[in-house]
């Protein structure tokens, strides 16, 4: 997916969610985002507005993410190595 329309399909998420907040969200990337969402879950973390979309390129998902972090202040997450050849995959809760 292009990176503008993830943005887009982020922001409308979030303004249409109960939380309307960007910095109360959580944004990262990964290879895996079901297995990413279990390790929060195992973790106490509350993931009911969870969502994620496939990216075109690490690049895109990187500067998706990068976007979020810094303009709207959300929250940021860690992420395992990261493969360029690989599918990746941009995802907030």
């Amino acid at each position: 997916m292009k990176k503008l329309e993830i943005a887009n399909r982020i922001m409308y998420r979030v303004e249409h969610s109960r939380e309307k907040k960007y910095p109360s969200w959580s944004i990262g990337i990964t290879h895996s985002p079901q297995e990413i969402k279990v390790r929060h879950e195992e973790d106490g973390i509350n993931t009911d507005e969870w969502e994620h979309w496939q990216a075109n390129s690490l690049k895109d998902a990187m500067e998706i993410e990068t976007y979020f972090l810094h303009w709207l202040e959300m929250k940021g997450c860690p992420s395992d190595e990261l493969n360029p050849h690989k599918m990746i995959y941009v995802y907030i809760y």
